[in-house]
């Protein structure tokens, strides 16, 4: 069922809809990070041993620290659907933390090609460790996208999914500057 319609001036369509299959980014790409959860985890499998006692989050961090990784928490909002950040939802009821997003600093010496980590590449690996959550997170709320591209008499000339927004889509046609009914 599309969401959005665009028109350009040639009188193409560029219809934008769910994308009914989506990959799943945890398995079809290379991620630098991994989830750290608990084994039961209904939200997310856990991808690497688990270190964590769950009691103290700065116990926790201490650990993953010695252990030699540079990390993230990970929360979750559970009502009426699953929301999934790095950054805290502030409702006592309905939310708290996940567990850790994480990476190995061997990797990332060896992923980046650097001896040693500077506060610039840091700072680097962790806006792309967000970023990773945040797919994941597209990806369990169903927000990925795809297009069909009709001419005028409604024959198909492209089509093209897996984007994680719909923003993207129009990036990559701006000529469709008319947005009509649905």
């Amino acid at each position: 069922m599309p969401i959005a319609k665009y028109r350009n001036k040639q009188g193409d369509i560029l219809i934008i809809e769910r994308d009914p299959d989506p990959l799943s980014p945890r398995t079809v790409w290379d991620n630098l990070g991994s989830f750290m959860v608990k084994d039961n985890c209904p939200y997310v499998k856990p991808e690497v041993e688990c270190i964590l006692n769950f009691y103290s989050r700065d116990a926790d961090e201490k650990l993953l620290e010695k252990a030699g990784y540079i990390f993230l928490p990970v929360y979750v909002f559970d009502h009426s659907g699953v929301s999934m950040s790095t950054k805290a939802f502030g409702c006592p009821w309905d939310s708290g933390q996940l567990g850790y997003y994480v990476v190995a600093k061997e990797k990332v010496r060896k992923e980046y090609k650097r001896k040693h980590i500077s506060p610039s590449l840091r700072k680097q690996v962790l806006a792309v460790m967000d970023s990773e959550v945040r797919e994941y997170n597209d990806f369990i709320n169903g927000d990925i996208y795809g297009y069909c591209l009709e001419d005028a008499n409604g024959k198909e000339l492209d089509s093209c999914w897996e984007y994680h927004k719909i923003e993207y889509i129009l990036e990559d046609h701006p000529e469709f500057t008319e947005e009509i009914d649905v």
